[in-house]
């Protein structure tokens, strides 16, 4: 990832951030993958809810992407099953430019650093 990129920890705060965030990248990225119905009727509410209790346990971490100073998506690390990389969300237009390949380096090495030698991740395929 270029120097210019970061991972910060979020907080309760960052909560409307993410889940616009989330909105976004669907709509740009998984239209086609995720159903439209699921995309054009947002459950807004029921997202950030779900957001807030990740973050307020210590079970997930849940990290903002940021790049010059502007959140550019975000991932979510949990750790209620081994860890787990359970999502990542990246703007369309930041995308391939290696901040994928960052995110799973930072989950691999808290893999690591709580003794796991392996890292699983789940793909699903098109609907």
């Amino acid at each position: 990832m270029r120097s210019d990129s970061v991972f910060v920890e979020a907080a309760k705060e960052d909560v409307p951030e993410i889940i616009a965030l989330r909105h976004q990248i669907w709509g740009t990225t998984y239209r086609g993958i995720y159903p439209d119905d699921m995309i054009d009727n947002f459950a807004w509410a029921w997202h950030q809810e779900k957001e807030l209790l990740r973050i307020n346990d210590p079970a997930y971490s849940v990290y903002l992407l940021q790049k010059d100073d502007q959140n550019i998506g975000y991932l979510t690390i949990s750790r209620t099953d081994g860890i787990v990389l359970q999502s990542l969300y990246i703007l369309s237009e930041y995308q391939r430019q290696g901040i994928g390949r960052a995110a799973f380096d930072l989950s691999r090495r808290i893999a690591g650093n709580t003794g796991r030698s392996f890292l699983p991740a789940t793909v699903f395929p098109r609907i």
